[in-house]
Order: C-alpha cells, then structure tokens, then sequence
C-alpha cells in the first residue's frame, strides 16, 4: 500500500466531509449565528468530520481538478440544504412570536435577535432564545450531529443532486411550517378575535367611549396570561416536533 496515497485520500475525506459539515454549521441555529465566533465553527467542523469520515464511504481522489469541484460544490450544497431545513422548522417559533407581540400591542417593541442577525419583536427574541436554549439542554442537538453521518445514507457523497426532490421537500417544508404556526398561534389568535369582536361592539354601543385605547392595557395583559399558561406545553410539543423531524428526515438507520 502506498503510504503517500493513502494519506492523500485520508485528507480528501476529511476535507470532502468537512465541505458537508461545514455548510451544515455556517447556518445551523445557535451554531452558526453571527455572535459565534468563525474560528469556533471551523474548529467545531473539523472536529466533527474528523471523527465521522472514517464510518463514512466515501469515495478516492479524483483524478481531475474539474470533478473535484464538482464533488466540494455538491458536498456544499447538500450541506446548505440540510442546515436551511433546520432553520426553517426554528423560524416556526419567530412567525409565533411576531404575531403574539402583533396581538398584545408589543409590535413595535423591538429587540436585537442574534439568531436572526437583525431585531425582531421582543417575544419572538424571547422565544428564539427559549427554543436554543432548550435544544443544547434535552440534548437534541446530538441528534443533529448524528444526523451529519446518516445524511451520507440519503445523500451519498459523489453523487448527482436530485434538484426535483429538493424542491419538493422544500415546498412540504414551507407548507408544515405555516401548519405549525397555526397550531402553535391558535390561543392568542382565537382569544384576540374574541378581544376586538368584544371591542368592537362595545364600541358600538358607547360610541362616546374609546374603547381600542382603553383596551391595549387589556390586550397586553390577556397576551401575557395566555403565554404564561401555554408556553410550558407549548415548548415541549414544540421540542417533541423538532425531534420528530431531526429523526425523520436525519436518521435513517
């Protein structure tokens, strides 16, 4: 065997899953927000395909510059789409969120969202950060990393990109999102409704009355109740969907 060969694919291997894992950090929620460091995430990914490229089949080096970039940037893109799948099932908890601050009068409270890297409604910074948090605390990021290897079983490395699959479990992805939202907004929604339609008819018997400015203090604090009495139930169907999903699309053996 020769030494200087199998040192040379050793290295690609770890590079090529290092093109995977890398892509999966850069957009990874809580990895891969703007206030960790870069050197963090490179650490952390070479660590990572270190430790997983040898249970991986992967395949030698190749033989031409031109499929060599062919397999980083399908490496690279497979690693974007995973992370992006991720990303968008945390976005759930943003949407909710947003329309909790909408419904309690807090819209245009704003605050600065490191896992979106720009500011956002004050309730949704909450959430985001509530939802991380509990991430690294029930462990499930184990499962995202677990995920980095049996990834390699749906999308092997070296091989063509099935961009219809894509788009189409990109589309089931936008669809469940806006499903979950619903779910997950539906008491502040139904008891918001039932606030204004209150209001509005209040309004129509006491014409002389400002009811919408008397009732902000009222919809604040009926919005803080509902959260207070939900947010523990919610969090954890919340994680349990998270986990569903980590499992369904990550774990294939």
């Amino acid at each position: 065997m020769d030494i200087a060969n199998l040192t040379v694919n050793n290295i690609f291997a770890i590079l090529l899953v290092l093109c995977r894992v890398g892509s999966i950090l850069m957009v990874l929620p809580g990895v891969g927000d703007s206030y960790i460091s870069v050197r963090h995430r490179l650490i952390l990914a070479l660590a990572i395909s270190f430790v997983i490229y040898p249970l991986l089949i992967l395949p030698d080096f190749p033989p031409s510059a031109f499929i060599l970039l062919k397999l980083l940037v399908i490496e690279i893109v497979i690693g974007i789409f995973i992370g992006l799948i991720i990303k968008m099932q945390l976005a759930v908890i943003h949407v909710v969120g947003a329309v909790i601050s909408s419904q309690s009068g807090l819209g245009s409270a704003m605050l600065f969202d490191p896992s979106q890297n720009t500011q956002s409604a004050i309730v949704s910074s909450f959430l985001s950060l509530l939802t991380i948090t509990l991430i690294f605390s029930s462990d499930l990021h184990h499962v995202f990393i677990r995920g980095f290897t049996d990834s390699y079983d749906l999308f092997a490395a070296g091989e063509n990109i099935a961009l219809g699959d894509f788009t189409d479990y990109f589309l089931d992805i936008v669809r469940e999102i806006f499903i979950v939202s619903i779910k997950i907004m539906s008491p502040q929604i139904v008891v918001g409704l039932l606030l204004l339609v209150g209001a509005g008819i209040l309004s129509k018997l006491m014409p002389a009355l400002h009811i919408f400015f008397l009732i902000t203090p009222v919809q604040l604090l009926v919005s803080f109740a509902i959260l207070m009495l939900t947010l523990s139930v919610t969090m954890i169907w919340y994680m349990d969907y998270l986990g569903d999903v980590a499992t369904s699309f990550l774990i294939f053996n």
